[in-house]
């Protein structure tokens, strides 16, 4: 088998990824639409959010693993998984260091990584001010109930 029947059978197994990955994140934003962004009891968005931020992570590591990323000073690719791991994690955060890079057949696979980072980042921003945003309202609407109705210690009744 030539390296380059190797290498285009990983690039068809990433985007057979892609396609799971993507089928997922569409599930995530019907559950998210349904269900609202909530910090609740176990199962709740912001833990469904970090699974998915890991699955994402791991997933794209062991596609790098099985066709490698390219080390920008040094001829050939890495296979290991603490190189393929490091690049997913510069991938999703987009923080692009320049010391790897994707194998031409799967740059845009590389690319979209960076997407999922950019919409696992946003839904868990959104999610932390949601939750920052219901708690000042409670406790907002919590001194206003307050204010509406003294305590009978207040009350001062002289006949």
């Amino acid at each position: 088998m030539s390296l380059v029947t190797a290498s285009t059978g990983s690039a068809i197994c990433a985007y057979l990824f892609l396609i799971l990955v993507g089928y997922h994140f569409w599930i995530l934003f019907k559950y998210v639409r349904d269900k609202g962004i909530y910090l609740g009891a176990a199962g709740s968005t912001l833990g469904i959010l970090i699974g998915d931020v890991l699955v994402v992570v791991l997933g794209f590591a062991f596609v790098y693993i099985g066709v490698g990323v390219q080390e920008t000073l040094a001829e050939g690719c890495s296979h290991a998984f603490r190189d393929c791991l490091y690049f997913s994690i510069v991938s999703l955060s987009t923080l692009g260091y320049g010391d790897f890079q994707p194998i031409p057949d799967i740059r845009i696979l590389a690319a979209t990584e960076g997407l999922f980072g950019y919409l696992l980042l946003g839904l868990l921003v959104g999610l932390l001010a949601s939750s920052a945003s219901s708690k000042i309202s409670r406790s907002s609407n919590l001194r206003k109930s307050e204010s509406q109705y003294p305590s009978s210690d207040e009350d001062d009744f002289t006949l």
